[in-house]
C-alpha cells in the first residue's frame, strides 16, 4: 500500500552550475500532473511527462526544476584544431595572421556556457530525475505503511462488532416476540387468536432478520483485509467502504435494538475512519 503524499528532492552540481528537482504529490481522484522547467529545458516536458506517468497511479503531482549555469565560456578545442590548420595554410603562403581575444571570439572559438547543452555541461538529467523519483517512492511507501497499520485497526474494530451483533441478534430477536405476544395481548385481549399471533410474528421475524446482512458484512471485510495487501488499492476500498456502509444500515433500519442500533453506529463510524484514510492511498 501506498500513500499519494509523498516529497522527493535531488540535485546535481559542478564548476558549470547546478541542476535541481523538487517533487510534491497530493490527494486527487485522479492523475494530475504539473511541470515547471526552464525555458532552457522545456522540450525535455515530454520526457518528464511520461516519467511522472509512469511512476505515479493517481494524484496532483507538481515537479518544479532549477537549472542555474554559472558565468563563463567554453574553450570549443574542434574548431581551435580547424583554425590551426587554416592560419598553417596561411603562413605557408607567405601570411602571417595575428588575431585579438575578440576577434578569436567571432571564429567560435568560445562559446557562452548558456548556449551549451546540459550534456555538453556535464549534467545528467535522468538519473537526476529519477533520485528525485527514488526519494517520493520511499516516502510513499512509508507513509503507505502508516496508513495500512490505521485501516487494519479499524478494519479489526468492525469485525468485532460484526460478532457482537451476530451474538446479540438471537437474543433480539427472542425479546422482539415476546414483546409483540405482550402487545397482542394488550390491544386484543380475550379477542386473542394465538394463530394469528404465531403469523404476525413470524412475518415480522421474517421481515426484520438480519442474518443476510451480517453474512455480506463477513463477505465484505474479508474481501477489505485482502485488498489492503494489493497495491493501488484506494479506489477499490472506497467501493468496499460503501458495501460495508450500505448493509450496517440495512441492519440498523430492520431492527430496533439498541443494543444493535449501537453497534450499527459502531461499524459507521470506523468505516467513516477507513474511507478518510483510503482518500491518501494510490
Amino acid at each position: 500500500m501506498k500513500s499519494m503524499t509523498s516529497f522527493g528532492y535531488s540535485s546535481q552540481s559542478n564548476q558549470h552550475g547546478e541542476l535541481s528537482f523538487e517533487l510534491k504529490s497530493y490527494n486527487s481522484k485522479f492523475l494530475d500532473i504539473h511541470l515547471h522547467l526552464p525555458a532552457a529545458l522545456s522540450q525535455l516536458e515530454p520526457y518528464c511527462r511520461e516519467a511522472l506517468a509512469h511512476h505515479f497511479m493517481r494524484g496532483k503531482v507538481e515537479l518544479n526544476c532549477r537549472f542555474k549555469v554559472n558565468g563563463g565560456a567554453s574553450f570549443n578545442s574542434e574548431r581551435a584544431e580547424e583554425l590551426k590548420v587554416l592560419l598553417a595554410a596561411l603562413t605557408q603562403h607567405g601570411f602571417n595572421p595575428s588575431y585579438s581575444l575578440g576577434e578569436l571570439e567571432r571564429f567560435g572559438l568560445f562559446q557562452p556556457l548558456t548556449q551549451l547543452s546540459l550534456h555538453e555541461l556535464g549534467f545528467n538529467f535522468e538519473d537526476t530525475l529519477a533520485a528525485a523519483l527514488n526519494e517520493c517512492s520511499r516516502f510513499k511507501q512509508n507513509e503507505g505503511g502508516k496508513l495500512k497499520t490505521d485501516i487494519l485497526q479499524q478494519l479489526n474494530s468492525i469485525n468485532l462488532t460484526i460478532s457482537a451483533i451476530e451474538a446479540q441478534s438471537d437474543e433480539a430477536e427472542k425479546q422482539m416476540v415476546t414483546l409483540l405476544k405482550k402487545k397482542f395481548n394488550e390491544v386484543m385481549g380475550n379477542l386473542l387468536d394465538e394463530r394469528r399471533i404465531l403469523e404476525e410474528t413470524a412475518a415480522y421475524i421474517v421481515k426484520t432478520n438480519i442474518n443476510e446482512e451480517i453474512v455480506r458484512l463477513k463477505s465484505h471485510s474479508e474481501a477489505l483485509a485482502q485488498l489492503i495487501e494489493d497495491k493501488n488499492s484506494g479506489k477499490r476500498i472506497d467501493f468496499l467502504c460503501q458495501e460495508l456502509g450500505r448493509e450496517a444500515n440495512t441492519i440498523g433500519s430492520k431492527t430496533p435494538a439498541l443494543a444493535i442500533q449501537r453497534a450499527v453506529l459502531i461499524i459507521k463510524e470506523n468505516i467513516d475512519k477507513i474511507k478518510e484514510q483510503a482518500r491518501n492511498v494510490e
